[in-house]
């Protein structure tokens, strides 16, 4: 572990899903005014077989009947419809959808809220059977947990009537500092270094209770929650302990609230990822008109909903929001290694709130690898803000190819509203990026062929920070785009204006000019009738289509306070 910092926690966080509709199969289809064929209810029993009077009581129950409903009718020709009445929905574990769940285009299956619904898939669970106790003159509310007690359930975070009950931290705010890293245990078997030193005032070797103490270790995109092994006093400065953890320095957590198709299988970081030798393609999955948020409570790099190698998926008019991690990320292969992931399309949905300052490397949409037709468009995406490098709002990271980014809007981010690192024959096109704190567009590592055009696009700051950070000339065609700075000149990588940076051969077609906007600084990023920008033939944003189409149901989930420093604006530097 290099040096870094951390907490100890010395008691899940309610994870809430609120649910219009996934659809299993297709991407686009209108759902039958059928009833639904397997009706789940929280009142249900997983022996039953689905009927309208015969509930089963889990949504992943339904998907098991799905699939012998297919094997039944190979040749189905409509749609299998899960209906979930009102309710609240407990997961031991993210809701994973594999090939075994998909239907196809002639008959997806669909999960949706029955009429009049709103269905609640929860990570939490509630606890009953509470009693009062006295003990010393004080009260107590006890009540047992035999899971719990024989280490077969562990949880970390506690509500109590929807309030958080915080668990004793050291320090009770603020994080300790990591003094040095040690050398490994043999235990650690190469995956990292489970012990370091720090100061004797951040740990204590005779706490009678050291197995309830947990180290909370920050990464550059991960969080680390381990129990601790031991620690020693260090023989030669009493002021400093050795600590050794037990477990691996980088979480093992699932990183999702919704996981869609494979991750590949184990890979060295950096490497491509393996593929799956055996198993069917993950394809054809929907998430439509969901609201997903208060994530990343007891795990921060949990992402609202991850596809990995899985094709033809769509998630759209979502509201994701309030996660400490990114909104949607999409493939996982390194660099141009093999990959199943390919015309996925994330469209309209309204991601925001992510940060806030607890990891890095993180964006609204992140991609990583291959991903041949893929399209990114028509989504509202704003004030990410990262621990300290990488607060993106469209991230194209390692090798992310051959897809499509247009009409999204994207404002309020730390280190800028499109990053690529690396990758080949992106498109982006149509879209505004404003307001970025630290530049507002990023490239790094160029390579010999064209890495992405980038086309009809406005970019608004409104700040003495560059436009541009890395190189923004080689390997790239950038054209028909309008560029404005309300506090100061417009200038490109080596302090080049416009009209050098044309002469060079790049941005034809270019203007530096007010797109005039509605009001940008109230984050209305309407065209007025009198802009430049239509000119370069740039077609309007809707942002108002963007996010669930059905009242937001955030106002119905419970109120969840941050356990991590409260959100900062995108134009705060961390301590």
């Amino acid at each position: 572990m290099m040096p870094g910092s951390f907490q100890l926690l010395g008691i899940a966080r309610l994870v809430a899903l609120l649910m219009e509709a996934i659809t299993i199969g297709a991407t686009c289809l209108a759902v039958s005014a059928v009833a639904g064929d397997l009706h789940v209810s929280p009142s249900g029993d997983d022996a039953h077989d689905g009927a309208a009077g015969r509930p089963v009581a889990s949504v992943r129950r339904a998907l098991d009947l799905v699939r012998d409903l297919r094997t039944a009718e190979p040749d189905r020709a409509r749609e299998i419809v899960i209906e979930l009445a009102d309710g609240r929905y407990e997961l031991a574990e993210p809701l994973m959808l594999g090939p075994e769940d998909a239907g196809t285009f002639r008959a997806p299956t669909v999960i949706r809220a029955a009429a009049g619904a709103r269905p609640v898939i929860s990570g939490g669970r509630l606890i009953t059977d509470w009693r009062v106790e006295e003990e010393g003159g004080a009260t107590r509310w006890v009540a047992d947990l035999p899971a719990v007690r024989d280490g077969r359930w562990r949880f970390g975070q506690l509500f109590v009537n929807d309030q958080r009950r915080f668990r004793p931290t050291v320090p009770a705010t603020g994080w300790q500092t990591i003094a040095a890293a040690v050398p490994p245990s043999p235990e650690a078997e190469g995956h990292g270094h489970d012990r370091f030193a720090c100061g004797t005032d951040a740990v204590r070797a005779d706490w009678a209770n050291l197995g309830d103490v947990e180290i909370v270790a920050v990464h550059s995109w991960a969080m680390s929650r381990l129990p601790i092994r031991s620690i020693v006093p260090d023989g030669d400065d009493p002021a400093r302990a050795s600590v050794t953890l037990a477990g691996r320095t980088q979480s093992d957590a699932a990183w999702a609230r919704l996981l869609i198709g494979t991750s590949g299988g184990p890979h060295s970081w950096g490497t491509p990822s393996p593929i799956d030798a055996v198993g069917g393609q993950v394809s054809t999955i929907t998430v439509r008109d969901c609201t997903i948020a208060h994530g990343g409570r007891l795990h921060p790099a949990a992402v609202g909903v991850w596809i990995g190698h899985a094709a033809g998926c769509t998630v759209e008019h979502c509201d994701i929001q309030d996660l400490t991690y990114t909104g949607i990320s999409v493939g996982w292969t390194w660099g141009y290694g093999e990959s199943r992931s390919h015309h996925n399309r994330i469209a309209k949905n309204h991601i925001h709130r992510l940060g806030p300052g607890v990891l890095s490397d993180m964006g609204g949409v992140y991609l990583l690898g291959v991903s041949p037709g893929t399209v990114i468009e028509g989504n509202l995406i704003h004030d990410i803000v990262s621990h300290s490098y990488g607060g993106w709002g469209l991230y194209t990271d390692e090798g992310s190819s051959g897809i499509t980014l247009r009409k999204n809007l994207v404002f309020r981010t730390s280190s800028g509203g499109f990053h690529q690192h690396y990758g080949r024959d992106t498109v982006v096109e149509n879209n505004v990026f404003a307001m970025a704190r630290d530049w507002q567009l990023q490239r790094t590592r160029v390579e010999e062929h064209k890495s992405f055009r980038f086309a009809r696009n406005i970019v608004w700051w409104n700040s003495e920070k560059p436009l541009v950070q890395g190189d923004w000339t080689t390997g790239i065609v950038t054209e028909d785009n309008c560029y404005w700075n309300a506090a100061g000149p417009v200038l490109f990588p080596g302090d080049k204006d416009l009209t050098a940076r044309q002469q060079a051969g790049q941005d034809a077609g270019s203007i530096v000019a007010d797109p005039a906007f509605a009001a940008p600084e109230a984050g209305d990023f309407r065209l007025t009738a009198g802009s430049p920008a239509w000119a370069l033939g740039f077609a309007p944003l809707d942002d108002r289509a963007a996010g669930r189409r059905t009242v937001s149901a955030v106002a119905e989930l419970p109120p969840v306070p941050s356990p991590w420093p409260e959100f900062r604006e995108v134009g705060e530097q961390r301590p």
